[in-house]
Protein backbone atom coordinates (compact mmCIF):
# COMPACT_ATOMS: atom_id res chain seq x y z
CA UNK A 1 0.00 0.00 0.00
CA UNK A 2 1.36 3.39 -0.94
CA UNK A 3 2.03 6.03 1.68
CA UNK A 4 -0.61 8.27 0.13
CA UNK A 5 -3.21 5.50 0.54
CA UNK A 6 -2.22 5.06 4.18
CA UNK A 7 -2.50 8.78 4.88
CA UNK A 8 -5.83 9.04 3.11
CA UNK A 9 -7.07 6.03 5.04
CA UNK A 10 -6.14 7.69 8.31
CA UNK A 11 -7.93 10.86 7.26
CA UNK A 12 -11.07 9.03 6.19
CA UNK A 13 -13.05 9.98 9.29
CA UNK A 14 -12.15 13.64 8.97
CA UNK A 15 -12.95 13.61 5.26
CA UNK A 16 -16.33 12.07 6.02
CA UNK A 17 -17.20 14.59 8.75
CA UNK A 18 -16.22 17.63 6.71
CA UNK A 19 -17.95 16.30 3.62
CA UNK A 20 -21.13 15.49 5.52
CA UNK A 21 -21.29 18.98 6.98
CA UNK A 22 -20.74 20.53 3.56
CA UNK A 23 -23.47 18.41 1.98
CA UNK A 24 -25.94 19.42 4.69
CA UNK A 25 -25.02 23.08 4.23
CA UNK A 26 -25.46 22.89 0.45
CA UNK A 27 -28.78 21.12 0.76
CA UNK A 28 -29.97 23.75 3.27
CA UNK A 29 -29.14 26.45 0.74
CA UNK A 30 -30.94 24.57 -2.01
CA UNK A 31 -34.00 24.07 0.20
CA UNK A 32 -34.10 27.79 1.00
CA UNK A 33 -33.89 28.78 -2.68
CA UNK A 34 -35.87 26.04 -4.41
CA UNK A 35 -37.85 23.58 -2.32
CA UNK A 36 -39.06 21.60 -5.35
CA UNK A 37 -35.49 21.37 -6.64
CA UNK A 38 -34.36 20.26 -3.20
CA UNK A 39 -36.95 17.48 -3.15
CA UNK A 40 -35.99 16.33 -6.65
CA UNK A 41 -32.31 16.34 -5.74
CA UNK A 42 -32.67 14.48 -2.44
CA UNK A 43 -35.19 11.93 -3.67
CA UNK A 44 -33.32 11.39 -6.94
CA UNK A 45 -29.81 11.22 -5.54
CA UNK A 46 -30.38 9.14 -2.42
CA UNK A 47 -31.39 5.86 -4.13
CA UNK A 48 -28.28 6.04 -6.32
CA UNK A 49 -26.04 6.58 -3.31
CA UNK A 50 -27.82 3.99 -1.13
CA UNK A 51 -28.06 1.17 -3.65
CA UNK A 52 -25.22 1.72 -6.12
CA UNK A 53 -22.40 3.99 -4.94
CA UNK A 54 -22.26 2.54 -1.43
CA UNK A 55 -21.82 -0.97 -2.86
CA UNK A 56 -19.18 0.12 -5.36
CA UNK A 57 -17.22 1.99 -2.69
CA UNK A 58 -17.31 -1.03 -0.38
CA UNK A 59 -15.87 -3.21 -3.16
CA UNK A 60 -12.91 -0.91 -3.82
CA UNK A 61 -9.47 -1.40 -2.35
CA UNK A 62 -9.26 1.99 -0.66
CA UNK A 63 -11.28 3.62 2.09
CA UNK A 64 -11.34 7.15 0.70
CA UNK A 65 -14.31 6.49 -1.53
CA UNK A 66 -16.09 4.86 1.42
CA UNK A 67 -15.66 8.11 3.34
CA UNK A 68 -16.87 10.26 0.46
CA UNK A 69 -19.93 8.12 -0.28
CA UNK A 70 -20.66 7.83 3.45
CA UNK A 71 -20.51 11.60 3.80
CA UNK A 72 -22.88 12.06 0.90
CA UNK A 73 -25.33 9.49 2.26
CA UNK A 74 -25.27 10.80 5.83
CA UNK A 75 -25.53 14.40 4.66
CA UNK A 76 -28.64 13.60 2.65
CA UNK A 77 -30.13 11.64 5.57
CA UNK A 78 -29.52 14.48 8.03
CA UNK A 79 -30.99 17.04 5.67
CA UNK A 80 -34.02 14.90 4.84
CA UNK A 81 -34.73 14.35 8.53
CA UNK A 82 -34.47 18.09 9.14
CA UNK A 83 -37.12 18.82 6.52
CA UNK A 84 -39.34 15.79 7.15
CA UNK A 85 -38.54 14.01 3.89
CA UNK A 86 -39.07 10.24 3.89
CA UNK A 87 -36.20 8.60 2.02
CA UNK A 88 -36.59 5.25 0.29
CA UNK A 89 -34.62 2.32 1.69
CA UNK A 90 -33.39 0.83 -1.54
CA UNK A 91 -30.83 -1.60 -0.11
CA UNK A 92 -32.58 -2.69 3.10
CA UNK A 93 -29.85 -1.48 5.48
Amino acid sequence: MALSDTLLGLLGGAIKDVGKNQIVELLDKLHAKDEAGYMSTVLGLYPLVDSKLETLAAESKNKVDDSIVGALKEGIEISAAKYGVQLPNTDND
